[in-house]
């Protein structure tokens, strides 16, 4: 396979466009979801299965800092990166398998962006998302 990081993320891409229209979301959403993974990719300067913690915080951090974002809209670019994440560990799209066979890791996604809410607590407030990651040698593996 000729360039087979931008052939599988593309494929990871297409296949999460795919998973998201038939649960019946608007292609508009579906579109800006797929916006801010490719601007996140970017920004980390790796592909899924390479992404660490340290992506996640260097791009939320200059989010804030340099692009002035609202904690608001922070949150849902860090949602729609745990959602892409949630997809591709979810072993029913097989993205472990590919990932082990083409790159030898066998987890993309990296970190696991997880929102904590308060309001399950009683707490009344909705708490900020945390990212948790297991570690098994050098594999991260989502929580």
């Amino acid at each position: 396979m000729l360039r087979p990081d931008e052939q599988v993320f593309e494929a990871m891409i297409k296949g999460w466009r795919n998973q998201q229209l038939t649960r019946n979301l608007s292609p508009g959403y579906v579109g800006d979801q797929e916006r801010t993974v490719r601007a996140f990719t970017r920004h980390a300067d790796a592909m899924p299965w390479q992404w660490t913690p340290q992506h996640v915080d260097e791009w939320s951090a200059d989010l804030r800092a340099v692009h002035g974002c609202v904690r608001s809209t922070l949150r849902n670019y860090q949602g729609s990166v745990r959602q892409f994440c949630d997809f591709l560990t979810n072993p029913a799209y097989g993205w472990s398998d590919e990932c082990l066979r083409y790159f030898g890791t066998p987890r993309p996604g990296g970190p696991r962006l997880e929102r904590r809410d308060a309001r399950r607590r009683g707490r009344g407030r909705v708490g900020t998302p945390r990212i948790h990651q297991t570690r098994a040698g050098s594999v991260l593996r989502p929580r």
